[in-house]
């Protein structure tokens, strides 16, 4: 079985990682923000798992990748970086757990928003704040960078986190910014983060298996 999503090339390999149990893989990742960012209006910028491997261990390069892809955390809900904790570039799948940093310029400067449903990612998390905080449009924040860690949500098992990541861009995706007072979306996307649980990462898991399968080719 192959899926092919724009650019996107998945094979059986990889999308067995999106069945209960598994751990999903940076293919499958990237596939599930995709297919929510394209279901949704929301300005929400996502920057795939192996773009940010590279801006995190290639730091050097961070600058000119943040400049190619027109990321601006001014726009709210910001700019959704998915944070692995592989040690090695030439490992792209050596890491054990995912995570999410949201990078959003608000009146009193850059927020870093940390969301770990296991809190192993932290320090890696802190170093990607820190190679952003010397890219185009993320300057100005205090050095090192405050990040902000968000344990609101535990997952139940060693597999989740991955969902967990996609349940967290599509709580910001949800969450309508146009229009509104500054800062006043966030009461709202605070409602939405609290709705995150085991049933409905569960449940997330399910949908994604689902839209996978849909643009399957045999």
């Amino acid at each position: 079985m192959k899926v092919v999503y724009g650019d996107l090339v998945l094979h059986g390999a990889d999308i067995d990682t999106i069945s209960p149990g598994q751990w999903l893989n940076d293919q499958v990742l990237e596939f599930a923000l995709r297919w929510l960012s394209e279901r949704s209006n929301s300005y929400l910028s996502v920057v795939p798992p192996s773009t940010t491997h590279l801006c995190l261990h290639a730091p050097t390069v961070a600058p000119s990748v943040v400049n190619d892809l027109r990321l601006d955390p001014a726009r709210a809900p910001g700019v959704l970086f998915c944070v692995n904790n592989a040690a090695d570039l030439r490992r792209p799948l050596a890491g054990s757990h995912w995570s999410a940093l949201v990078a959003l310029r608000s009146a009193g400067g850059m927020r870093y928003i940390h969301y770990d449903s296991i809190g192993v990612n932290n320090r890696v998390a802190e170093d990607l704040a820190n190679v952003l905080s010397g890219c185009p449009g993320f300057e100005g924040s205090e050095q090192p960078p405050a990040v902000e860690h968000d344990r609101s949500f535990r997952q139940q098992n060693d597999s989740d986190c991955g969902v967990f990541v996609a349940a967290v861009a599509r709580a910001y995706m949800d969450v309508d910014t146009r229009g509104s007072e500054e800062g006043g979306w966030e009461e709202a996307l605070g409602a939405r983060l609290a709705e995150i649980s085991s049933s409905s990462v569960r449940e997330l898991r399910g949908e994604l298996l689902q839209a996978l399968l849909s643009w399957s080719q045999n």
